[in-house]
């Protein structure tokens, strides 16, 4: 367990200890940040005699680290400094700051926040986001198979991130008197809730970080939750990429009910809807880094399709062939519906009750992203949107 704390912060350099309590022979390795920015490292290898004298090893385990450009009074909140063991990548922590003369006050200020959200700038993430049974597997497993990208076969862990976030809201909200009315003498006015947020993010960053020590990985979890989620995973990750994969209504929930039995109509078409419309409500906020891709396009344009994941993951030239070839020819578990088969209405075999729920629920939907009734797949009047940059 690594063990510390930031002593000082001062406008020329930074301060304090860090050692790793099982292995107190090594020094570790001491990067500083402010406001997302990284500034820098050091080892931790420093002799100060109080720390002996306090057992901290053999007593070299101080750093001190001088900013090339001294910071601003400013920005000092923002500074923060990590330790971590370069013989075990599993093993970081930010190191908390201490507190002087702790008696000297009954009340002591609350944690210092950082202006900026925590932002772990060394990783590069590809987010494959959509609903169930609209393709996020043959984009997820061909980016594995084919390019520098790991992942594993199911993310399942990060869309996390959305309900601890909006617990965190609704508590914050349901204490609003004990935060703004004056007189009221509460703790919990010293802690904001921007610090378990950014506190959040640290949990989520740390917890991914060694299992991709190359820094690239694909995360495909198609839940509502996790498209919600997006703009969070860019402030934690703001080198994210993201590829949305839909399908129109029709194709979507007829997979569906062949593959997710007892279900009823209505929730099938509640749970496409859930995550078109979670799309539509953030991509707007990730502009420039997401790729709007349909099941159908890529089925029929596999090169297409990767020639524009390329571009948005800024693939080499051996890379994009890869995932061509390999989009030409994977086929992940499927329904017995075709992912190329397009279906008029009159086609499907729904009843009448089955298809006023469709048009009730389904509809606005459908109509929002162009698609069409019939075999057209897109209306008459809408120019093909089967690949999208935005």
């Amino acid at each position: 367990m690594i063990g510390g704390f930031l002593d000082h912060a001062e406008p020329d350099q930074v301060m304090g200890w860090a050692i790793e309590r099982e292995r107190p022979d090594e020094h570790l390795v001491i990067d500083v940040y402010c406001s997302g920015r990284h500034l820098g490292s050091t080892i931790a290898d420093k002799y100060r005699p109080g720390l002996a004298k306090g057992g901290i090893g053999d007593g070299d385990h101080g750093f001190a680290f001088r900013f090339a450009t001294p910071l601003e009074p400013a920005e000092l909140g923002a500074v923060i400094v990590r330790a971590r063991s370069e013989s075990n990548p599993t093993l970081a922590r930010e190191l908390p700051r201490f507190v002087a003369d702790p008696d000297s006050a009954s009340v002591r200020p609350g944690p210092i926040v950082p202006t900026e959200p925590f932002g772990d700038d060394a990783q590069f993430p590809v987010f494959v986001l959509g609903a169930p049974r609209s393709g996020t597997s043959a984009v997820a497993q061909a980016l594995v198979a084919s390019t520098r990208y790991a992942g594993f076969a199911e993310g399942q862990i990060l869309d996390l991130l959305s309900p601890l976030l909006n617990a965190l809201a609704h508590f914050y909200q349901a204490k609003m008197d004990e935060i703004v009315i004056p007189d009221r003498n509460t703790m919990i006015k010293k802690v904001p809730q921007r610090y378990f947020v950014r506190a959040i993010s640290l949990l989520f960053a740390d917890a991914v970080r060694p299992m991709f020590p190359d820094r690239y990985w694909c995360d495909k979890t198609p839940t509502a939750h996790m498209i919600w989620t997006a703009p969070r995973l860019l402030d934690i990750w703001p080198n994210a990429r993201f590829i949305f994969l839909k399908r129109r209504g029709i194709e979507n929930i007829r997979s569906r009910i062949l593959k997710f039995h007892g279900v009823s109509f209505e929730d099938q078409c509640v749970h496409w809807i859930s995550c078109m419309e979670a799309w539509r409500s953030v991509r707007g906020s990730l502009a420039g880094r997401t790729l709007e891709l349909d099941q159908h396009f890529v089925a029929r344009h596999p090169d297409k399709s990767a020639a524009a994941i390329a571009k948005l993951l800024d693939l080499d030239a051996a890379e994009t062939e890869a995932l061509a070839k390999t989009l030409r020819h994977h086929e992940p578990q499927r329904s017995s519906v075709s992912i190329s088969e397009v279906v008029d209405a009159a086609e499907v075999g729904w009843d009448t009750a089955q298809w006023a729920i469709f048009d009730r629920v389904c509809g606005p939907t459908m109509t929002a992203y162009g698609y069409s009734r019939d075999k057209g797949y897109y209306v008459s009047t809408v120019k093909e949107r089967g690949c999208v940059a935005l």
